[in-house]
């Protein structure tokens, strides 16, 4: 027969199991072999902290598409009639808006073909041109091809107007595109980007270029000046024929 527990051990060993099982690190965590894991746990750690940080400091930062007049700071010059001369923007070029349908059809899809072929697909953001982007900038371990769509590029130049380039810049382009994308429709972008985007010699916008250029309306423009147009914000004075 067996002899009874004291009832003080019997106390301890039910107040030990009632206790909570102590938190111990993994034994991964633990081995001496598996330094490198620490190392690399601790990397992507501090790797997520830096991204979301950005982000929130992008976004704090981020000025409010629907409070910024895109087409606020141009100069009308009349003369005393009242009869337009000319119209010029902030920085001096020479800005004439008109509507979308004013503007050649070929123009339009010459553009959104050199700038942005899934214009009409995406919501901002083509997240397949920023891979393609990355890997090729990543094999010539430079920046080589360009990802921002008319959107974040009509982002850039009406809300954020900074020509600097870097990541945190770069997210905030994002940010605005996507929040335009919700403001205004597809339509509404491409009329307001073809009519500040910079064409060269003192000339924004697709009616003061065709003007400059060949003197005549937008609307006029045939395949090889529509093509050369919509060639030209990538590079005013690269590609200016004049030069």
């Amino acid at each position: 027969m067996a002899e009874p527990r004291p009832p003080a051990l019997e106390t301890r060993k039910r107040a030990s199991a009632a206790q909570p099982a102590r938190w111990r690190w993994p034994e991964w965590w633990t081995n001496a072999n598996h330094k490198w894991l620490k190392t690399a746990a601790v990397a992507v750690g501090l790797v997520l902290l830096l991204v979301l940080g950005t982000f929130a400091y992008a976004l704090a930062t981020l000025p409010d598409p629907s409070k910024v007049d895109i087409g606020a700071g141009s100069v009308r010059i009349e003369d005393r009639h009242g009869t337009l001369i000319e119209e010029r923007n902030a920085e001096g070029a020479r800005v004439n808006p008109v509507k979308l349908e004013l503007i050649s059809p070929i123009l339009r899809n010459a553009t959104i073909a050199v700038e942005d072929k899934n214009f009409y697909q995406h919501h901002g953001i083509d997240w397949g041109r920023v891979i393609k982007a990355g890997i090729v900038d990543t094999i010539a371990r430079r920046p080589e091809q360009g990802a921002s769509t008319i959107t974040e590029q009509l982002a850039k130049i009406t809300v954020l107007r900074s020509p600097k380039r870097s990541i945190l810049i770069k997210l905030r382009e994002a940010l605005v595109a996507t929040s335009l994308e919700s403001r205004y429709k597809k339509d509404e972008i491409l009329q307001i980007y073809l009519n500040t985007i910079f064409y060269g010699h003192h000339a924004t916008g697709i009616e003061a270029a065709a003007q400059v250029y060949f003197g005549k309306h937008a609307s006029e423009l045939s395949l090889a000046e529509a093509s050369m147009l919509a060639g030209l914000p990538n590079g005013p004075s690269y590609y200016d024929p004049a030069l």
